[in-house]
């Protein structure tokens, strides 16, 4: 969405920064590499260009390859479009999947445990937890029907709960911090 984040970034195991932009209605991911005396050693405007008019909104290791969560079509004031997670092993010219996700707006993406958990919902009123199980499956894990997606960044694990920032409106409004997971991840309880 045009009020998100812009410009989310990763390093990658392959020692580069990955940097998600939008520009001319295309989403696009760059990167920089530098030697260790900070000299550019390979930096490439424009690596992956998304489908047109899908925003880049953060960006994870996945194994070797990336992940990047694009939302398509949503602004301020409409959210007309859908998410999607494309993933790329970094030397292709292309992305080599593209999975589709119900949501209308992207949020955050962590990888953790072997595990990819994706955070999408809409605009401002619930967000959805969900994990990609590969090929083209994603299985919801939870669902807050208030809230909001969490920014790039705004997530965190340790163990097997993973923690998010958000809001509530019952009993008070308030800022808050979503933590999911208790001793193992098959509990699926949110705190």
């Amino acid at each position: 969405a045009e009020n998100k984040p812009n410009h989310a970034m990763h390093v990658h195991s392959d020692n580069k920064l990955y940097i998600c932009d939008f520009a001319s209605g295309q989403g696009v991911i760059h990167f920089i590499r530098t030697t260790a005396a900070g000299a550019n050693d390979g930096s490439t405007y424009n690596a992956l260009d998304l489908p047109f008019g899908y925003r880049p909104i953060d960006i994870e290791s996945w194994g070797n390859d990336l992940a990047i969560l694009a939302t398509r079509g949503v602004n301020a004031n409409m959210v007309q479009g859908r998410t999607s997670l494309f993933l790329w092993d970094t030397t292709s010219d292309s992305f080599y999947r593209q999975i589709d996700i119900q949501d209308p707006v992207g949020g955050a993406l962590l990888s953790h445990n072997g595990r990819l958990f994706i955070f999408t919902g809409g605009m401002n009123n619930g967000v959805r937890v969900s994990v990609y199980e590969g090929g083209y499956s994603v299985s919801t894990l939870n669902v807050i029907q208030e809230s909001a997606p969490p920014f790039p960044g705004a997530v965190a694990a340790t163990g097997e709960r993973i923690f998010f920032g958000g809001f509530t409106q019952y009993p008070f409004d308030t800022a808050s911090v979503w933590a999911m997971g208790y001793r193992d991840r098959f509990d699926p309880a949110i705190h």
